[in-house]
C-alpha cells in the first residue's frame, strides 16, 4: 500500500496494526504529515464493522483534547474506509508502558 494517495496524502510508511485497522504515516503535497487508519481488507462488505469505523470517525470529529489527535477527513480507498488524522510524533502507550516498568 506504500505510496497510494488518499485524499491527497501519500502513504510513507506502516506505523502499526490493531484488531479493526492499520495505521500509516502518510504526506501531502506541501509535506503535512497525517496519520492514516485504514480498515483492514478482512472486514471489506462486513456492514456492522463499517459503519463502526465511520461512528468512531463522526465521534473523534466533535472531541476537542490535547490528548486526542484531530480527524482531518474521512474516505473509502479501494472500498476500505479510512480516517485521515493528525500526525503525533512519538512513543506509542505500549512502548511508553514498558519503558516505565
Amino acid at each position: 500500500m506504500i505510496n497510494a494517495i488518499l485524499n491527497a496524502y501519500t502513504l510513507k510508511r506502516f506505523l502499526g496494526r490493531g484488531g479493526m485497522a492499520e495505521v500509516w504515516y502518510a504526506e501531502n503535497n506541501l509535506g503535512k504529515p497525517a496519520a492514516i487508519k485504514i480498515m483492514l481488507a478482512k472486514f471489506k462488505g462486513e456492514k456492522q464493522v463499517v459503519d463502526r469505523f465511520e461512528i468512531e470517525a463522526k465521534a473523534m470529529v466533535r472531541l476537542s483534547h490535547p490528548n486526542i489527535r484531530e480527524v482531518l477527513d474521512y474516505g473509502e480507498y479501494e472500498g476500505l474506509p479510512f480516517i485521515i488524522m493528525e500526525y503525533l510524533d512519538g512513543e506509542d502507550l505500549g512502548q511508553l508502558m514498558v519503558k516505565r516498568s
